[in-house]
């Protein structure tokens, strides 16, 4: 509700709220400080006349005189806040209280000692000659404490309710030096969207913010009344000028029509558009040869002769047949256009990646006079959508080949002729206690050691392998066509070198190790699950084992069920 508000009702409610915050806590701690003040003075009263009271009714407990003694308690009378006073001596007969009639009596019940009913009790010991004889007990009230409690809150309420009042007037007043200007602003605005009247300004009223913030509505309002002013004169004496020359452009056309003049007009008009064209634009001869061309082509490949060349001299020659073969099309009528992607030699050797579009231009008769070619460079759309697969494909911090790849590789093997000779080996490698380097080095050193282990690994593997990181500290290596024997090889070499990194960082050294498991793809019963769960229970082997170790699995040692269930959970 509250940001439904007016600005000017907002800042009331602020600054309203804000004070009666500070008033309350003021408040708040005034009463607190009242209360233990006036209780302390309260109990110090009380303790002064016990204390009184016991030390000068010593005698008459004594010899056992009870008028003396009530008597004496009588004096506590004078305090209204002493309820009863009750002698307690160690003969049960001559024990006896003693009530007073206050006010505050009548209210509170004898014998409730609690705050909840404001009553509370003391004690005071009755001595002679350092014997205790009895004790007095005086049963007071806290009426007195929280009725000037009270009081103290009514003139804190009435505080608060007065500075509230004074200063919401004050702020009312007030607070219109900034919400007359806004106001006035939004008028102003509201008034130019309905009625789309830019000759509105807007009056300010201080310098400050708002001031600049209507100086700037003002700049603005003038230049855009100046604008439609000048579009309005502009669009019209253009739309004049346009229609005398669309006539005039009529007749000349129609009076040279069927004239030589008018052709050449027309090749001139052509010839002017295919200059300034903002693509590369050729014309190509019967014989592919580029008759004529334009700056952008020129500056696109890197032409500076003025000589006629051929088609071939600027399409690399992987290219040079397709182009032939089409061109070949488009002379004979069978085809009147046609595109490729090709590859083209451009400024300073470098190769360019471009689309290239060419029509047929015929003569009267029908018959092939040319052809137009459009050439559109797409190199460097090209180079980020192949960053962007390249990216999507391979690990961010090693460079390798991500999961994903991996997953696509295994189907394709899966895909293959089940008669091949070799099969294909998959391992996987984890780090042991990587979590030590990570801990002690931060990230950026556990980052680095990874990057040593992946060098490492594509190092001892061949070309063709293939190695991927499949997350945190755990490789993935497809080795293709690889036996048991040549497996077992491959692997132990990449656990060795692994084990001879002597990771340093920041003069710490790390010896580093892996546990490698491996699996040998079986061609007849190939499913990519099933070799995932295997290849994934040889790890694990090797590190149940020991770590820094391979475990290799063929048809014959597969995993027993115990691994299965401890994977299945």
């Amino acid at each position: 509700m509250l940001k439904s508000f007016t600005i000017h009702k907002k800042l009331l409610f602020i600054n309203t709220t804000t004070l009666l915050l500070a008033f309350i806590l003021v408040g708040l701690i005034w009463l607190v400080s009242a209360y233990f003040e006036r209780k302390e003075f309260l109990y110090q009263r009380i303790i002064s006349q016990g204390t009184l009271v016991s030390n000068n009714i010593s005698a008459a407990i004594l010899f056992d005189d009870e008028e003396s003694a009530r008597t004496i308690l009588s004096a506590l009378s004078t305090d209204k806040a002493i309820i009863s006073a009750r002698v307690i001596t160690s003969k049960a007969n001559d024990n006896f209280s003693l009530q007073f009639q206050n006010d505050i009596s009548k209210s509170a019940g004898l014998g409730i000692t609690n705050m909840i009913n404001h009553v509370d009790t003391m004690t005071f010991p009755i001595t002679e000659s350092e014997m205790k004889i009895g004790s007095i007990e005086l049963i007071f009230s806290y009426y007195e404490l929280f009725e000037s409690l009270g009081a103290v809150a009514t003139i804190v309420l009435l505080t608060a309710i007065f500075a509230v009042f004074v200063g919401l007037i004050l702020a009312n007043r007030l607070q219109k030096i900034v919400t007359v200007p806004i106001a006035h602003l939004l008028d102003v605005t509201r008034r130019v969207s309905k009625t789309n009247n830019y000759a509105y300004r807007c009056d300010v009223y201080y310098p400050d913010e708002l001031g600049e913030l209507s100086d700037g509505l003002n700049s603005m309002l003038a230049i855009i009344e100046e604008r439609d002013s000048y579009l309005e004169l502009n669009i019209d004496k253009r739309t004049k000028e346009l229609k005398e020359k669309n006539l005039q452009l009529n007749d000349q056309i129609e009076k040279r029509k069927q004239s030589e003049e008018a052709r050449k007009e027309v090749e001139a008009i052509f010839e002017q558009a295919f200059i300034n064209a903002p693509i590369g634009m050729a014309l190509i001869g019967e014989s592919e040869d580029v008759i004529k061309y334009n700056q952008v082509f020129s500056e696109l490949l890197d032409i500076s002769t003025r000589e006629g060349f051929s088609l071939h001299r600027i399409i690399l020659p992987d290219y040079q047949d397709e182009v032939t073969h089409q061109f070949s099309l488009l002379k004979n009528g069978d085809n009147s256009r046609f595109e490729l992607h090709v590859k083209c030699s451009g400024q300073k050797r470098k190769i360019v990646i471009a689309i290239v579009r060419f029509s047929a231009i015929h003569n009267i008769d029908g018959s092939f006079r040319h052809a137009v070619l459009q050439i559109q460079d797409i190199t460097e759309s090209t180079r980020l959508a192949n960053e962007l697969e390249h990216q999507a494909k391979h690990d961010a911090l090693t460079g390798l080949a991500n999961r994903r790849v991996l997953d696509q590789a295994l189907h394709n093997v899966g895909k293959e002729d089940r008669n091949y000779q070799k099969p294909h080996t998959l391992c996987f490698l984890d780090l042991d206690q990587f979590k030590v380097v990570n801990d002690t080095c931060g990230h950026i050193g556990g980052d680095e050691l990874l990057r040593q282990v992946s060098e490492t690994i594509q190092e001892q593997t061949r070309e063709n392998d293939l190695v991927v990181r499949m997350g945190g500290d755990e490789f993935a290596i497809l080795l293709y066509h690889c036996e048991i024997n040549e497996a077992s090889r491959v692997t132990e070499n990449i656990r060795q070198a692994i084990e001879n990194i002597h990771f340093l960082w920041k003069g710490k050294s790390f010896r580093t190790s892996a546990s490698i498991g491996a699996v040998v793809c079986d061609p007849s019963r190939f499913d990519v699950d099933t070799i995932m769960q295997q290849v994934d229970a040889a790890c694990y082997e090797a590190k149940e084992s020991g770590r820094n170790r391979v475990h290799l699995i063929t048809a014959n040692n597969v995993p027993g069920n115990q691994r299965k269930k401890e994977s299945q959970w």
